[in-house]
């Protein structure tokens, strides 16, 4: 393990203790008097110190005693200082080796390394807290060669290696290098797939403390190299991200709004701090206003919107991810949005539900508003159809009209384009119907109805008179004319008024479902309603 993980350990420790104390000394300091607040100062000063080099020693002790090898049957992990733990992995076991690196990681060069078993759930005492990232891709390739010579029926030799302290004690090992032997093989000691041969360095072959901090601080290259420091520039391997898109990933995830939060209120307490040891005059005053009213709400909108914008685009556009990893300095508004690369059932904006809203929009406009609008998209985007809707402008208003207004208007089409479909049989031109007859009305039957009707027809009536029409129709074939004596006694009729009113809807309107069907008999006009019943019943004749 990587001896950078004791200043890791130590300031994550360190970090939760700082923030509980500051507000804690904050409050006190408010309470006592001014000339012992200095001795209250230094005594915070001096827990906080000894508090950090606790911290640092109980993870020097756990880096001192945390062994891992890779033997020839398994992998194996020795942790703890009280309460010890061995771990033994089967390499048939391992699913996936992950590798996490977050900022102060990333800073340092290394990775933290994590084995998933079988069973899908990840064990605590399976992670390698801190490893170069050379060092791990090999362990992780390495482990997955093994895997395979198992799965292929080949068994390694010789006796597996025992385990050693992770004091780094021999010469450096090559960045990917492959184990003696090929895989499967035995692991002699000090290779790079056991813990001590993980970190040897000729300048830390002593293992001293003082050599093992020398090497972790030599770590922070990595931070100043960029991408010619090879160790450290493919940790964007993970989600495909540079350093800054590193940055507002961290600072996007969970701890976002806690860690705002205790910024603004670090710095509100800050200032009460330094004005109880007398530091409040005009100039702090002035600086710490403009910092509080200005440079840190822009800093944190800055991020808040970049860090927003990006999470919308990846919800909006499944290849966003892909391409911002094949783009990473490329400005946000570069990206290709298309609308087909929306999800159907997305998190946030799915088609769908977007699809939905666009039927709202469209339903709460009034008929001429529609009209306008359609006119508009039918004539730059399809010319027959703009033609058939100029050819009788009242026409076109009373069919639009049909099923607006009121608590529940209808919610036909979303788009322009789903218009023509959903209004073609209102035109001869467009009209192509389906025949296709309810099971309970033969075609002989449906004939005879709607012979009937063109003698009963009343361009005049409304919609009340027009229904007792429909309901005398379908008494007059024995159908039952109310549904709920026909819900109650089925059997004693060969249908309902609905399969006769379904009957009327084919022969004027070609489709099973339409607007309110006496409202669209009084837009088309009589002349046309009766060219239908005429069609249909030709069709039917034929049968």
């Amino acid at each position: 393990m990587h001896p950078a993980y004791v200043a890791l350990a130590a300031l994550q420790v360190v970090f939760s203790l700082v923030i509980a104390a500051f507000f804690s000394l904050v409050g006190l300091l408010r309470q006592i008097p001014a000339d012992q607040r200095l001795t209250v100062l230094v005594i915070g000063v001096a827990v906080f110190l000894l508090a950090l080099g606790a911290a640092a020693a109980i993870a020097y002790i756990y880096y001192q005693r945390y062994r891992w090898e890779i033997t020839d049957n398994d992998i194996y992990i020795n942790s703890g200082i009280i309460v010890k733990k061995q771990v033994h992995i089967p390499f048939q076991r391992v699913q996936s080796i992950d590798f996490h690196a977050g900022i102060p990681q990333r800073i340092l060069g290394i990775v933290q390394l994590k084995i998933e078993t079988a069973g899908g759930s990840v064990n605590k005492g399976v992670i390698i807290p801190a490893l170069k990232l050379a060092q791990a891709e090999a362990f992780r390739a390495e482990v997955f060669a093994r895997k395979r010579s198992y799965a292929q029926g080949k068994t390694p030799g010789g006796p597996a290696v025992p385990a050693v302290p992770a004091v780094p004690t021999v010469p450096a090992v090559p960045a990917v290098p492959a184990a003696p032997g090929g895989p499967g093989a035995p692991v002699p000691a000090g290779s790079p797939f056991t813990s001590r041969g993980a970190f040897a360095h000729p300048a830390t072959a002593t293992g001293h403390l003082v050599a093992q901090a020398g090497d972790a601080v030599a770590g922070l290259r990595g931070v100043f190299a960029g991408q010619d420091f090879d160790e450290t520039a493919p940790v964007e391997h993970e989600y495909g991200l540079t350093g800054k898109e590193l940055f507002l990933s961290a600072i996007s995830n969970d701890h976002t709004l806690i860690l705002a939060a205790l910024l603004v209120g670090g710095v509100t307490q800050l200032d009460s701090f330094l004005r109880n040891l007398g530091f409040g005059d005009l100039l702090f005053d002035s600086a710490l206003y403009a910092f509080n009213h200005f440079a840190l709400p822009f800093i944190i909108g800055s991020i808040v919107v970049v860090v927003v914008v990006t999470y919308l685009l990846s919800l909006l556009n499944s290849n966003f991810e892909d391409w911002r990893a094949q783009n990473p300095q490329s400005p946000l508004e570069s990206f290709p949005f298309s609308a087909k690369k929306m999800g159907v059932s997305g998190a946030l904006f799915g088609l769908e539900k977007l699809n939905d809203v666009a039927r709202g929009v469209i339903a709460r406009m009034d008929a001429p508003a529609v009209q306008g609008e359609l006119c508009a998209w039918a004539e730059a985007h399809d010319t027959e159809f703009s033609a058939l809707l100029r050819r009788d402008e009242a026409f076109t208003l009373g069919m639009l009209a049909i099923g607006r207004g009121g608590k529940k208007p209808r919610k036909d089409f979303a788009t322009w384009a789903e218009a023509k479909a959903y209004f073609s049989f209102y035109f001869d031109e467009l009209f192509a119907p389906d025949y296709t007859l309810p099971e309970a009305v033969p075609a002989g039957k449906a004939a005879e109805m709607l012979a009937l009707y063109r003698e009963w027809y009343d361009p005049a009536a409304d919609a009340g008179a027009w229904f007792d029409t429909v309901k005398r129709l379908a008494k007059a074939f024995g159908y039952a004319d109310d549904m709920k004596a026909y819900k109650q006694a089925p059997e004693a009729y060969p249908g309902s008024v609905a399969d006769v009113s379904a009957v009327l809807r084919l022969a004027i309107a070609g489709r099973p479902q339409s607007p309110d069907l006496c409202e669209v008999m009084r837009v088309m006009g009589p002349a046309r309603v009766r060219a239908r019943l005429e069609k249909m019943l030709a069709a039917i004749r034929k049968l």
